[in-house]
């Protein structure tokens, strides 16, 4: 059927003679395919976003954000002015699409431990509807609505939700309340046929209403639900009246001029989704992490632990981080074991690309070698061959994820790489703006070469001590790193 829709006669651009066909006819099974096509090209990214949201995840902005774009879409309900050009369109995108994919792939390449972070991937999405819009709605369409594309490159990475929730403390009521904020911006921006006055008063109830539910309900329902229901039922129902009340007679004569398009294109569509879908599989879950002793800290018998709070407003209230001393070692280096804990494996991952020390120059996580190490180890390192100021500490970090009992931990043992020095590395710090984007795009335009520089093999023989001492039990077995 839907085959059967596209590829009856459309009317062209240049065509004066007004439509045979109802205006529901030409532009909703055109919109299904968007839609369709796009969920199929990242159908396994959807399901890895929607399945973390609902176990725990804080980035639950993605939960809503296809909702919100929806909500802002329905203010487009005009036809675009100007002529439409179908081989403008399939050039256009085609060119863009090239670009964007090849940028995406060249910055994933060049930073995978930021890109990750950032979730870059996601742009992706972004990117293939805007080209599928663009060929199925001509390239006028999809620049008019620049302030929805806007919106979703602003929404479409977590990281900047999350830091932002971390700025207003991080709980769930602050969580619910920022989306209920995004809720009541998208109503703003789908009101654009909407008086000025009346507009702005639909806004205000949008969150007004958002925000007395998010406080009400916060507690007793989980932050996935309250969020779909202050950043996207709310939203959906206050716009469809705004629009109802105001706009109703605008869709009488909209999309009667939509570029002709054949099966054919269909066809290399269908062809192009299959390939992305391919280029974007499930992420590797990591739900076999090791289980430890649960009085692992006691057996290695660690120092009194020093705890930073500051992690309450990245995964949530019930998450800590502390900082275990290891015992000096004649002839080594100081050496420390940072561990987060949380009860929601979701909001561990949500950060599992983070650095949480500070380093001169972006840094990037590899797998650590070794078949006895914990799973899922990774290594990272500060370039000490590059230091020039002596103030600054360079560090030699392995870290891992171990389940006990309910909750999940996240161990970083971490080692001075001044080997003549019994100063220990540095603390743990909160995510900054200006670390994870400034910094970076100013090492990337300056061309930087991505040399890691060398560890002294003391350093790496601490780090396998102290992790071959907290791994000693029967739960876990024993373990050696290498930096090769």
């Amino acid at each position: 059927m839907l085959l059967d829709t596209l590829a009856r006669p459309l009317v062209s651009a240049e065509a004066s003679r007004p439509c045979s066909i109802p205006v529901t006819q030409r532009y909703w099974p055109r919109l299904a395919v968007v839609g369709i096509l796009s969920c199929a090209a990242y159908a396994f990214v959807m399901a890895d976003v929607i399945g973390n949201a609902l176990s725990g995840s804080r980035a639950v902005v993605l939960l809503v954000l296809p909702i919100l774009t929806g909500v802002i879409a329905m203010g487009y309900r005009q036809q675009p002015r100007g002529v439409s050009d179908a081989e403008s369109d399939w050039i256009v995108a085609a060119a863009v699409g090239l670009l964007g994919f090849t940028g995406i792939h060249l910055v994933q390449q060049r930073m995978p431990t930021l890109s990750g972070l950032w979730q870059l991937n996601l742009v992706g999405v972004v990117l293939w509807t805007a080209c599928l819009l663009a060929i199925m709605f001509g390239i006028r369409h999809v620049v008019r609505i620049w302030q929805l594309w806007l919106f979703v490159i602003g929404c479409i990475s977590p990281l900047p939700f999350l830091m932002t929730a971390a700025l207003l403390g991080g709980s769930d009521t602050a969580i619910a309340l920022l989306t209920a904020a995004l809720g009541a911006i998208a109503v703003f921006l789908a009101g654009r046929s909407v008086p000025p006055r009346q507009r702005l008063l639909a806004t205000i109830v949008c969150l007004a209403g958002a925000t007395v539910i998010a406080m009400a309900v916060s507690g007793p329902l989980s932050l996935a639900v309250t969020v779909v229901l202050v950043a996207g039922i709310v939203p959906v129902v206050v716009t469809a009246l705004m629009l109802r009340r105001f706009d109703a007679a605008s869709t009488t004569n909209a999309w009667t001029d939509l570029p002709r398009r054949s099966p054919l294109s269909l066809v290399i569509l269908v062809l192009i989704a299959a390939v992305l879908l391919a280029l974007n599989p499930p992420q590797v879950q990591h739900n076999h992490a090791s289980r430890p002793a649960f009085d692992w800290v006691e057996r290695a018998g660690l120092g009194a632990p020093e705890v930073f709070p500051f992690i309450t407003r990245f995964l949530g209230p019930d998450a800590t981080l502390v900082r275990y001393a290891v015992p000096a070692n004649a002839g080594m280096p100081s050496a420390a074991v940072d561990v987060i804990t949380t009860g929601q494996r979701a909001a561990l991952d949500d950060f599992t690309d983070a650095i949480w020390y500070p380093s001169r120059r972006p840094v990037e996580y590899r797998p650590a070698a070794g078949d006895s190490m914990p799973a899922g180890a990774r290594v990272i390192h500060t370039n000490a061959d590059a230091a020039t100021d002596g103030t600054v500490i360079d560090w030699y970090a392995v870290t891992w994820v171990w389940q006990s009992g309910t909750a999940s931990q996240r161990v970083t043992v971490i080692v001075n790489q001044s080997t003549g020095s019994d100063q220990l590395p540095p603390p743990p710090a909160p995510l900054s703006l200006l670390d994870t984007s400034i910094k970076p795009a100013l090492w990337i335009a300056r061309q930087q070469p991505d040399n890691g520089g060398q560890v002294d093999k003391v350093v790496i023989q601490r780090a396998a001590t102290v992790i071959s001492l907290l791994a000693d039990s029967p739960a876990t077995g024993r373990g050696v790193v290498t930096d090769d």
